[in-house]
């Protein structure tokens, strides 16, 4: 893990809404849902006025109209999202060739690969002005999370969110980690959080516990890691910061931002031929089971 929180995640804020409203003056301020209109609908996004009412992503339709009747309902647009996001995607680029996108609205970005930060105060100057480009771009907000790894960055945008910044500074990792939910980690769903709640492991102070003394012998492979061998971050053993490595054929690693060379087409985490994508140790052939 690096010394200095040069790793930047941003997330647009309520992204297909937000880009609504932008585009619409008469939906600003007003709870607003995209996403299937169908009987079997789903929601996509949903707006912070219709959050209030307990609309959230990936809920059937027919209950968010029942939770919020007075919504403006409406189909996605993409080819807008994507020009929008477009948008985004080239100021990211202006701070550092290394981006990686992860969906319309959210993406990786190394700062230091670019020169635009190097510490602690120059990654919130840049995390600040990022911000107030996009505003200035796009009328959007987005919520921008900054630290020495991918996983803690992609923590502190969600800690920032709506419409913030929060910098992880390395070495209060932990403090800010050991309270929170197990849910909060990248990987770990439902299923996963369900798994680990009846192990009776609810935080992630629990889960490195677990770590230590090994006496829940529970398995998150949600999270690329098992409970026994979990670690915090800059300590020994299988931490991985963006979570579980990438399997990868390459003979040579890769940036983590690269497909060079990479025969299963998917970005490699920089592992070489032979490394487990369980434990990370070349020569075993476990994979992800380790």
């Amino acid at each position: 893990m690096r010394s200095a929180p040069t790793i930047l995640h941003l997330d647009m804020d309520a992204f297909f809404a937000s880009v609504e409203q932008a585009s619409k003056p008469s939906l600003r301020g007003k709870a607003v849902v995209v996403g299937g209109l169908g009987p079997r609908g789903v929601v996509a996004t949903a707006s912070y006025e219709a959050r209030v009412f307990g609309v959230h992503s990936a809920m059937p339709m027919a209950q968010a109209r029942r939770l919020a009747p007075n919504a403006a309902y409406l189909v996605p647009r993409f080819a807008l999202y994507r020009s929008v996001s477009d948008q985004v995607m080239r100021l990211l680029r202006a701070l550092s060739p290394l981006v990686e996108p992860l969906s319309l609205d959210e993406a990786f970005v190394d700062l230091e690969a670019g020169d635009a930060a190097w510490d602690e105060r120059s990654a919130r100057l840049a995390g600040a002005k990022l911000r107030a480009d996009i505003r200035a771009v796009t009328a959007l907000t987005g919520s921008v999370g900054l630290a020495a790894s991918k996983m803690l960055a992609k923590i502190a945008s969600e800690q920032a969110k709506p419409d913030g910044l929060v910098l992880i500074e390395p070495g209060t990792e932990r403090a800010l980690l050991a309270p929170l939910s197990v849910r909060t980690l990248p990987g770990v769903g439902p299923a996963t959080g369900d798994h680990l709640r009846r192990a009776g492991i609810h935080t992630v102070e629990e889960m490195a516990e677990a770590g230590r003394t090994s006496s829940y012998g529970c398995s998150a492979r949600r999270t690329g890691t098992r409970c026994s061998r979990w670690r915090w971050p800059g300590t020994s053993g299988p931490w991985w910061p963006s979570g579980r490595p990438s399997r990868c054929r390459s003979r040579t690693p890769t940036t983590w931002t690269s497909t060079t060379g990479c025969g299963s087409g998917r970005r490699c985490g920089g592992w070489p031929t032979g490394a487990c994508t369980g434990c990370g140790r070349r020569g075993c052939r476990a994979g992800p089971s380790c």
